[in-house]
């Protein structure tokens, strides 16, 4: 892990962390939850092109990359904060994550690439995770 990466890690284990908490309705969690994720899809969203910038991935790939990110963690906080259309930002982050799993195995032999879709494999299994959640529980 470089330095560029820590502070990713650092708060996306914040917003996991947080968001369990907010499931088990312990107080004021659902407060940091939602400045860590805000934070997070910033982080992704704005910073995509300077976070990924060390691999070698084109830049089409790292702007798209952070825009199907920042969606998923948006996404998220829908879905933990029970705002209305939680359901329709679940189906673009998906599909944004469809997007960009397609183009790291359009060139699955790259190690760059392959952390894309590392990625997007643990987005996608947290979001069916929450989608399972909130549909099947409330």
């Amino acid at each position: 892990m470089d330095k560029k990466q820590l502070p990713e890690f650092a708060l996306l284990t914040v917003f996991v962390l947080s968001g369990v908490c907010t499931l088990a309705k312990v107080p004021h969690a659902h407060s940091l939850a939602l400045l860590s994720g805000g934070l997070l899809s910033m982080l992704y969203f704005y910073g995509s092109y300077w976070l990924f910038k060390q691999a070698d991935v084109s830049a089409i790939t790292r702007v798209v990359a952070g825009f199907s990110y920042a969606m998923v963690i948006i996404s998220c906080l829908f879905c933990l904060m029970h705002w209305q259309f939680w359901k329709v930002f679940m189906g673009v982050a998906c599909v944004g994550l469809a997007v960009t799993a397609g183009l790291s195995l359009s060139k699955y032999k790259s190690a760059a690439h392959l952390a894309h879709l590392c990625r997007c494999i643990l987005f996608l299994i947290i979001l069916s995770l929450l989608y399972s959640y909130r549909h099947f529980h409330i």
